[in-house]
């Protein structure tokens, strides 16, 4: 599905709101090198003390070589800071 310009715009707005509420916190995933893109990462509709959501979405070449694994040690032990 493509997406307008004013869409797009719509949905970037929303996700700053969110990252200012402090409801949500986004990373860009890198090499180790700080060369290569690899994926994004985020922790949502986060409850200070008591929950947040957790994803990841990695370019489809780094998929089944342990990204995933670690993106989300990273998170969990990040998420822990928040309580």
């Amino acid at each position: 599905m493509r997406r307008t310009r004013s869409e797009t715009t719509a949905i970037v707005d929303l996700l700053l709101e969110d990252v200012l509420s402090g409801a949500a916190k986004y990373w860009t995933i890198l090499l180790r090198s700080g060369e290569s893109f690899v994926g994004i990462c985020d922790l949502s509709e986060i409850r200070s003390g008591e929950s947040a959501g957790l994803g990841f979405m990695l370019l489809r070449k780094y998929w089944g070589v342990g990204f995933g694994n670690e993106v989300v040690s990273c998170l969990l032990e990040f998420a822990k800071s928040l309580a």
